[in-house]
This record gives structure tokens, sequence and C-alpha cells, in this order.
């Protein structure tokens, strides 16, 4: 007998769905526009999730969706700032070209801000995207340069759980040498790529 459940449609084939029909660009406009905090929390949630596959990586990069996700990283309040970094997160993750496109829409100061006057959710997640970022060489001396060091080794005594395991995974993604290239950098690292990030995120 074929139960109900077996009728329940695949994730990925629903997300590959809504990018199909044109989801990803009025997402990004919600974020964008800013005028209403729980819209644009939301759409933020919806892009996390689209961002599993590398297809929804890439268009949601190739939909200018990084520079309000970057600007969302300064605003107030208190979810905010952690569901934009939670979402570079995912976006840059194992992606070469979308952790060199955050970089270059200027990602890196805002998250190394959060680092410090971040609420303790939204500083683990700024260390992840950092240490996502930290895998391109490219981006190793400005995200030093930008004064990530320092908070991420007092990130090393948090008692907040996971943060500790996510800034040494930062720092160790920093401290890589830059002849090595970034291809086997991701190669090398991706099957750590979520060691200290045991979240569970109920969205």
């Amino acid at each position: 007998m074929t139960t109900a459940k077996s009728h329940e449609p695949c994730p990925r084939a629903t997300q590959a769905l809504i990018s199909k029909s044109g989801g990803i660009p009025p997402l990004i406009a919600i974020i964008a526009r800013a005028n209403v905090i729980k819209a644009q929390e939301h759409a933020a949630k919806a892009l996390w999730h689209l961002a599993s596959t590398p297809e929804n990586q890439l268009a949601i990069a190739e939909a200018n969706g990084i520079e309000p996700l970057v600007v969302m990283l300064s605003a107030d309040g208190k979810a905010a700032p952690e569901l934009a970094a939670v979402t570079i997160v995912r976006l840059a993750k194992d992606n070469i070209e979308v952790a060199k496109s955050i970089a270059s829409c200027n990602g890196i100061e805002p998250l190394v801000g959060l680092l410090t006057i971040g609420s303790p959710e939204a500083q683990q997640q700024s260390a992840a995207a950092l240490a996502e970022l930290g895998q391109v060489s490219h981006n190793r001396n400005e995200i030093a340069q930008a004064g990530a060091i320092d908070p991420l080794i007092r990130l090393l005594t948090s008692q907040t759980a996971g943060t500790p395991e996510t800034a040494a995974r930062a720092l160790a993604h920093l401290a890589r040498s830059n002849s090595e290239s970034d291809e086997d950098a991701f190669e090398y690292l991706k099957h750590f790529s979520d060691s200290g990030l045991n979240i569970q995120l109920h969205w």
C-alpha cells in the first residue's frame, strides 16, 4: 500500500521549483527594501533554505542577493543580523565564486564587527561565515586586516555551545598557506565545514 508520506515532495525539488518559477529575485527585493522587518527576516530564511544547493547559491549571487544581505548584517535588532550571517554562511559553503563575491560586496567588515557587537548567536554565525570566506586565499589577509583575529581568539573561550569550535575553524582557515590553490583547500576542508556548527534551525 502506498502511504501519503511517499507523495510528499522532495525539499530539493521544491527548492528547484521556487527558483525556476522566479522566486529568488522578489525575495531579494524584500530584503533590499528593508521597510518591514518581519518580511525581511522571512525572506532571508527562504534564501537560507534555497541556498542548500550549488545551483541556487549561484542563482542568488547572480540575482544580486549578496549586497542586501551584507547591508542586513548591520540592521537593528537581534534577529536580522543573525539571519543575514547564517544565510551568508550557506551561500559561501563550498563555493569559491560566491565566497569571492561576498568579499567583493564588502561583506567582510560587517561580519568582523558582529564578532564583537552581535548577539552570541550572531557572533557564532559571523565566525562561521568568516571561516567559509577564509577558505579563499585572497580573502585571508583582508579578514585579518579588518580586525578579525583578536575577537576570534576571544570567542575561543565563549560559553555559547559551538562557538569555540567555530572560531577555531575560522582561525585554522585564516592560518592556511596561500601557496595552495583555493580548489585544493575547499576539497580538503569541505567534510569539516559543519564541525562546530551544531545548531538546530527550525524554520
